[in-house]
């Protein structure tokens, strides 16, 4: 089960909540995940996505860490929600084969 997080050897923070995402299309399959990460007082958005499963690239991630601040509210916005915001984008992405615009969501 995964716990915790390490922030570049320095200090960590604990998983609140998790979503996976199996992106599957009909050149390529990809595995989403996104975590909302507590560090002290402040709350992070992690996401991770997988390389592609069909080509077994699925050992490679890209990720994004975005600093969600003290004002986000995690008992009513979760993991799942955090996913369903970039749903569109990502199947976009899916269909298009282009993940270079994923990185700036």
């Amino acid at each position: 089960m995964l716990s915790s997080v390490v922030r570049s050897g320095a200090s960590s923070g604990s998983v609140s909540d998790l979503s996976f995402i199996v992106l599957r299309g009909s050149r390529e399959t990809r595995l989403t995940v996104y975590a909302l990460v507590k560090y002290g007082n402040s709350l992070r958005r992690l996401r991770m996505i997988s390389g592609d499963v069909q080509a077994k690239l699925d050992g490679f991630y890209a990720y994004g860490l975005q600093d969600l601040g003290t004002s986000f509210n995690p008992a009513t916005v979760g993991a799942a929600d955090l996913a369903h915001e970039e749903l569109e984008a990502l199947c976009t992405a899916l269909a298009t084969n282009d993940w270079g615009f994923i990185t700036l969501l």
